[in-house]
């Protein structure tokens, strides 16, 4: 978190989303589900979100069984890194409506 605002600090750009490629962790116990949903929290505070992608059976298991997919929401967990990024840049396109906001060129 600490990160993330010294990123919005020094830069014009601001984090609206954050992804958690969990396909290098192989086990998981309720310590780190609590400091999964504790940095959710934090980060809903400040507008963005966070998706994970590839989590394990075992972490996926206890995730679901932990709630913590229920609170996240099935629709911020992706199978592959690249499905993350595609539906973070598809959805930063959209306008507060919903509507899909088309750029353009300047020259």
């Amino acid at each position: 978190m600490r990160y993330i605002k010294s990123q919005q600090r020094s830069n014009e750009d601001v984090v609206e989303q954050v992804i958690l490629d969990m396909s290098g962790v192989t086990s998981i116990d309720t310590t780190a589900i609590e400091g999964l949903l504790e940095l959710n929290k934090m980060l809903e505070k400040n507008g963005i979100e966070m998706f994970l992608v590839n989590p394990r059976l075992e972490v996926m298991e206890k995730l679901i069984i932990s709630r913590f997919v229920d609170k996240l929401g099935k629709e911020s967990f992706y199978l592959t890194l690249d499905d993350a990024v595609k539906a973070s840049q598809y959805s930063l396109k959209k306008n507060d409506n919903g509507d899909i906001v088309h750029e353009t060129s300047h020259a």
